[in-house]
């Protein structure tokens, strides 16, 4: 064997760094699995439920079990989530939607961690591939033997970091002790911090025909009039109607809401706007080239509030999160005075719990010795592989890096929006209700919405007749419809809905959760 110069000697104190790296870390993680281990019978009797199916208050965005579990997908689901994640984010051509029940900005910030430290494992490879490229000019088999060395520790320590280290964070029982916004902090540029929705947003720029993104499935809804210009007195005994404003029944209704006991309760005023006719109004689009604004003036909400405008309409969002944010039950109500009558509308929507697919940590058990020799093993078959393709994955990094530098695929973005004077700025839908299942994961969760669902019209329908009576508006019509709303079901439009699976699919016919 030759002699070696001082760069030989360089990369071999290098990789042997990197193996005493990689002894220690195995050796730590082995201690803790045989602890893990031992305790596993005792940690079953002591690890508690799902901390929403017991009716507790609504846990806070940031700690809810959406966020839990997406935060923790960034690292088990790979590039194709975290992409799926930051591409939503970082496109400027769209407006807003509510993010129910889910911190999103914290989501892909984990997701942007997750990123740079993949981008920085395939560098690492890159460089360990060269280095071994010198050493194998001087001495083939020690080269490959470095080769081989110096890959395996690079690919162990990045499953290892993802699969024990990082994504455990976020297992339930760890999540409440952490502050992840500190263990994972990573820069988000402007495009996507733009798009996290505000805790003062009140309109949303929807694409499509439905105006309700981000509520999740539809369950259908009704609508009818009331004629308040009738009395529901006759004769000598009769009392002239009592004039009113609809802000003054949505202040009743929202009285009886508020004190009909349901947790998790969240009711504000919401407008509506297609993203195909917002590009002269320079109050919700200053610019077209960027997104449409969060929220309208209180001036303007305010005109919407009782008036009925061609392109922006009012709804009063009610809506209830259980089950500790992973279950979203929404109505949207709509009143309007339009003459003699009065406009009653109502909306029904449903926010399932996450798919199984991003549900994956929960399902992982703690590392034992056999799971890390088994990542051993991959790493010496996985880290020389994906060492040769590292180079051409860092030249598409490169080459997008590129694209942004130059401006090519801005300038695509600007010249569609000036092609098409009718190009359409809303969003059609949340990450939220993208990644969410078709079904329940509990049939608590199924007789949970029913009762919240019931509970929500009940009110709403015996507030709007008990108003009408105090202002001696007829309402005879009216209990009739609220007969029929309740006992039936009865939905005037909206999708079909199957109970056990929530299938929904188009048409004007639709059955109950019942």
């Amino acid at each position: 064997m030759p002699s070696l110069g001082t760069p030989e000697l360089l990369i071999i104190l290098l990789i042997l760094l990197l193996g005493v790296t990689v002894v220690r870390r195995f050796a730590k993680s082995a201690i803790i699995a045989s602890a893990n281990f031992k305790d596993t019978s005792q940690e079953s009797l002591t690890t508690s439920s799902w901390s929403g199916c017991q009716g507790d208050s609504m846990s806070p965005p940031e700690k809810s079990q959406t966020t839990r579990l997406l935060c923790a997908s960034a690292f088990l689901n790979g590039s194709q989530f975290r992409e799926k994640v930051l591409g939503y984010l970082e496109s400027e051509s769209h407006g807003v939607s509510p993010e129910l029940g889910v911190d999103i900005g914290l989501v892909a910030m984990v997701c942007q961690y997750a990123k740079i430290r993949t981008e920085r494992f395939y560098l690492y490879l890159f460089l360990a591939l060269v280095a071994s490229l010198i050493v194998l000019s001087l001495d083939v088999s020690f080269g490959l033997f470095a080769f081989a060395l110096s890959t395996s520790v690079i690919y162990y320590n990045k499953i290892h970091g993802e699969r024990v280290d990082l994504a455990s964070k976020f297992r339930e029982e760890n999540f409440n002790a952490i502050n992840p916004g500190d263990l994972f902090f990573a820069h988000l540029d402007k495009r996507a911090t733009s798009a996290l929705p505000r805790e003062t947003q009140n309109l949303i720029v929807y694409t499509g025909f439905a105006p309700f993104a981000g509520a999740g499935m539809s369950l259908g809804g009704w609508s009818f009039t009331v004629d308040i210009s009738k009395s529901n007195s006759e004769g000598a005994d009769r009392c002239a109607v009592i004039p009113f404003k609809v802000e003054e029944l949505y202040g009743a209704i929202d009285s009886d809401l508020l004190v009909s006991g349901l947790k998790g309760l969240v009711v504000k005023d919401c407008y509506f706007v297609s993203g195909r006719e917002i590009r002269q109004d320079h109050e919700i689009l200053p610019n077209i080239y960027g997104r449409p604004n969060q929220q309208l003036t209180s001036s303007r909400a305010q005109r919407y509030l009782s008036d009925s405008d061609t392109r922006v309409r009012h709804y009063r969002w009610v809506r209830v999160h259980e089950w500790s944010q992973e279950l979203v039950v929404s109505c949207f109500l709509r009143l309007s005075i339009r003459g003699n009558s009065l406009f009653i509308e109502m909306n029904r929507f449903l926010l399932t719990p996450l798919a199984d697919e991003y549900r994956r940590i929960d399902e992982k058990p703690q590392p034992r010795l056999s799971g890390l020799i088994l990542m051993a093993i991959e790493s010496l078959f996985a880290g020389p592989v994906c060492a040769l393709f590292a180079s051409l994955l860092l030249l598409r990094l490169l080459s997008d890096g590129a694209e942004e530098l130059l401006g090519w695929e801005e300038s695509r973005r600007r010249r569609t929006i000036d092609d098409n004077l009718l190009f359409n700025y809303g969003s059609g839908y949340s990450l939220r209700h993208r990644l969410s299942s078709t079904q329940y994961e509990h049939y608590f969760q199924k007789t949970d919405s029913d009762f919240i669902r019931k509970t929500l019209e009940s009110t709403i329908i015996d507030k709007i007749v008990s108003f009408l009576n105090d202002h001696h508006v007829d309402t005879s019509n009216l209990r009739e419809r609220q007969t029929m709303i309740l006992n039936s079901g009865i939905i005037v439009h909206g999708g079909d809905v199957k109970a056990e699976n929530l299938a929904v699919g188009s048409g004007a016919q639709a059955s109950m959760l019942a």
